[in-house]
């Protein structure tokens, strides 16, 4: 008990000097709490352990700009507290509460707000260096042109907050949730993003180039003009999500599930989208060529025009499916299904059809000239069928 009210006259010995210093002083704007204890008490040695303010309520404490290190805020409350430009190291926030408080254009270095609650924190501009925010439940906050090096946000929740400009690097995001956040010109590339949730988010021009997505969540969200090119993205979960101009090239996105999505101007080339669930999505101007679509299905699909030269289609579904003047030139098609698709229109010259089915699609002016296997597919006893396809040479 004695320890703890030392530690709090201290700390209410450390507001005073700091306001006496901001108002008195014009060469003395830049301190830390070692060279302030020393000033209170010259008689006393050198303060070489943090200071420990735990529990402590903190409310409207204007703060100059400063360096600031070696205290712990453990399940303190602050509110309003004023730390702009400051230079924080060593600072532990662990499990506290920290309400409208201000760290923008500020150094955080060796800090830590794991387990703690933020909401309504500006952080636009700041740098976290070796920081730990895992664990914490931020809401309504900015983290506007803000740079996260080596920092651990795993497990974290960002809820209606703001991130534009934001670069991450070297950091671990496993397990993080932007839930119903904006996320803006963000650079995600070769980050660690395994569970993560990006749930309602709006994303643009942002990058998760090379990064690990395997059971990623982007269900509901809207994406727009960004690049997830190379990335593993095995199992992500994206029904009723909407993708514009986005560049999955040589993403290996086994098992996905894009179900009830509209995808518009996009490349999915040389990608492994094998065993993913398009149930119900709708294509515009994008690609899958070179793709590997084994198992995949795209049963109810709206995909004209579509190309998906020189894939892999074998034992995909197509059941269903509007395939009208689509590519499908080169394509290994063997087992494939495409019972009920609309198929007008379209090409497979090239193909592999063995056993392939078209049993009720519609094949008028579909071209299967120099096809393979022709007469191993089925679906074309009808004379009509025959009669409106340009069959093999």
């Amino acid at each position: 008990m004695m320890a703890t009210r030392i530690h709090i006259v201290l700390w209410f010995l450390f507001i005073s000097a700091c306001s006496h210093l901001e108002t008195n002083s014009s060469d003395l704007t830049h301190f830390d709490n070692n060279k302030l204890y020393q000033t209170l008490f010259p008689n006393e040695p050198p303060l070489n352990k943090p200071i420990s303010v735990q529990r402590f309520q903190l409310v409207g404490t204007q703060l100059p700009s400063s360096s600031i290190s070696n205290i712990d805020f453990s399940l303190s409350e602050l509110q309003k507290v004023n730390f702009k430009q400051a230079k924080l190291d060593n600072i532990i926030f662990h499990g506290g509460r920290i309400i409208n408080t201000d760290f923008s254009n500020s150094t955080l270095t060796n800090v830590s707000f794991s387990g703690a609650e933020l909401r309504n924190v500006n952080f636009k501009n700041t740098k976290f260096i070796n920081v730990d925010i895992s664990n914490t439940h931020i809401s309504d906050s900015n983290f506007e042109g803000a740079l996260f090096f080596n920092t651990k946000l795993n497990k974290s929740r960002f809820a209606d907050s703001i991130l534009s400009n934001v670069t991450f690097e070297k950091s671990n995001l496993a397990s993080v949730t932007f839930y119903y956040s904006s996320l803006k010109n963000i650079n995600f590339s070769h980050q660690n993003l395994k569970h993560s949730i990006f749930t309602g988010c709006t994303i643009s021009n942002s990058s998760f180039e090379g990064s690990n997505l395997e059971y990623a969540d982007f269900s509901s969200s809207s994406i727009n003009n960004s690049s997830f090119s190379s990335s593993l993205m095995i199992n992500v979960k994206a029904n009723n999500a909407k993708w514009s101009k986005i560049n999955f090239t040589a993403i290996k996105g086994i098992g996905m599930n894009f179900e009830n999505g509209h995808i518009s101007e996009s490349t999915m080339d040389y990608a492994d989208l094998r065993e993913t669930r398009f149930l119900e999505t709708q294509f515009d101007k994008t690609t899958l060529n070179h793709t590997n679509l084994e198992y995949t299905n795209f049963s109810f699909s709206v995909m004209n025009n579509i190309s998906l030269a020189d894939s892999i289609i074998s034992r995909a579904i197509f059941n269903r499916t509007s395939l009208a003047h689509a590519n499908l030139k080169n394509t290994k098609a063997k087992w494939t299904s495409f019972l009920m698709a609309n198929l007008e229109f379209s090409t497979l010259s090239g193909s592999d059809i063995h056993k392939a089915d078209f049993r009720g699609a519609n094949l008028q002016h579909t071209d299967f000239t120099n096809t393979k296997h022709f007469d191993n597919a089925i679906g074309f006893s009808k004379s009509e069928n025959y009669s409106t396809i340009k069959p093999p040479n």
